[in-house]
């Protein structure tokens, strides 16, 4: 029997995927190399990488208006790259506060620019029991976008869409599923951007992500 890991981190992947794996490891369909020695600009590497996004976007969803993202780190990289890229030196930026991992992103964002706390539903003991009503919501309309975590997974409370966000001028969403992309794979047609750390997908050092295609803000440098 097989040891499956239900801590923190990654999931358990299929044995079939897994012998398939260690079997092209050393000979990549024939090619006499592994596929972690061939370019990252051959044929061989694109098929795969191009086949993942066929099927990435076929399981969750993701419609052609949005850009499937293979990109290094986790969730606490993304908390500094959203507003690296998306928070104007001038403007300012919406997050809803609903758990530690909301608490990590708006930490990331004051150190780039001003963001604002739109909503918290913090309590007395320090601890995150709810999702905010939208009446709660308290959301600037010159906002660059905002940003909610929608699975809260050390206080267990999860958004089921992001409509309630709604209500800013540009309509753009940054959305942190963290584990909860599965469960939410027809909501990127509901935000303008859509990733996080997935780790529950497959294997560490890496995470999947969609984003809508749209600019950077203006006064900081695209990642």
């Amino acid at each position: 029997m097989r040891v499956i890991n239900f801590n923190a981190g990654p999931a358990a992947l299929p044995l079939p995927a897994l012998e398939r794996a260690r079997d092209e490891f050393l000979d990549f369909k024939g090619s006499g190399m592994s596929i972690m020695e061939h370019s990252h600009r051959g044929k061989e590497y694109e098929a795969v990488q191009n086949e993942a996004v066929a099927l990435l976007k076929e399981l969750l969803g993701i419609p052609d208006t949005h850009r499937v993202l293979f990109l290094q780190g986790g969730a606490s990289l993304q908390f500094a790259m959203v507003p690296m890229n998306f928070l104007p030196t001038s403007g300012s930026a919406d997050y809803v506060v609903t758990g530690t991992w909301s608490e990590k992103a708006l930490a990331e964002a004051q150190l780039i620019g001003k963001p604002r706390v739109a909503a918290s539903t913090v309590g007395p003991d320090k601890r995150y029991t709810r999702i905010p009503k939208s009446s709660e919501l308290k959301l600037d309309p010159k906002a660059a976008y905002v940003h909610l975590t929608s699975n809260n997974t050390i206080f267990g409370t999860q958004w089921q869409d992001c409509q309630r966000s709604k209500g800013h001028s540009e309509d753009s969403s940054i959305l942190d599923p963290c584990r909860g992309r599965l469960a939410l794979q027809h909501s990127t047609h509901l935000c303008d951007l859509h990733g996080s750390q997935c780790p529950g997908l497959g294997e560490i050092g890496g995470w999947p992500g969609a984003g809508r295609n749209v600019e950077s803000g203006e006064g900081h440098d695209p990642l």
